[in-house]
């Protein structure tokens, strides 16, 4: 077992989930869920990876560090709610990159961005299910206080905690990892442990 510390920013999950449910639309999803890559961000974190197939270490970090980039690109993203940001291709794919474009869409429409209070307390805890080949499969359970702002007036319109668990499916091409599917698996409101 492998252990992989970063630092994701996140909270854009919930919060794009909010944006999408205020505008009447629901969950946010981009094939698979909720924060299924809708601009979704988590962060001050750490992953743990313990893969089922036996794979050398550094595919288990780039396969983690791949995933570390979704959370990072997508909360920086939120921040501008900017559907076009530059890193996101990098990143993510498929239905991932659809969920996480229409995501920020809406919340641009709606005039909102997404922050993370100044100690935040957001964390992911993956641990790699799969690598098989071009393949890999990760849950992860993310703890996320991640705020819904007003981007003109800069008002918190939402800032409740709820831990996710997630299942993602990454996958590699031109040597490069990116999420492309995100599916929701669970939430609950408040912080609650990762172990159980």
């Amino acid at each position: 077992m492998s252990r992989v510390r970063h630092n994701v920013l996140g909270a854009v999950a919930a919060a794009l989930v909010l944006a999408a449910t205020s505008c009447g639309g629901g969950e946010v999803e981009g094939g698979g869920g909720a924060p299924s890559t809708s601009a979704d961000a988590t962060t001050p974190s750490s992953a743990v990876a313990q893969s089922t197939v036996t794979t050398a270490p550094s595919e288990e970090a780039a396969v983690l560090a791949a995933y570390q980039g979704y959370w990072d690109t997508v909360s920086a993203a939120g921040e501008e709610a900017d559907p076009g940001h530059a890193a996101l291709e990098d990143y993510a794919s498929d239905a991932a990159l659809a969920g996480v474009t229409e995501s920020l869409d809406r919340l641009r429409e709606l005039g909102r961005v997404t922050e993370l209070p100044i100690a935040s307390r957001t964390q992911h805890q993956a641990t790699i299910l799969n690598i098989d080949g071009d393949r890999a499969v990760l849950t992860d359970c993310s703890i996320d206080d991640g705020m819904l702002v007003d981007r003109t007036s800069g008002r918190v319109l939402n800032d409740a905690i709820a831990t996710w668990s997630y299942r993602v499916s990454l996958a590699r091409a031109g040597g490069r990892w990116r999420v492309s599917y995100v599916e929701v698996v669970d939430k609950k409101d408040g912080a609650t442990s990762c172990d159980g």
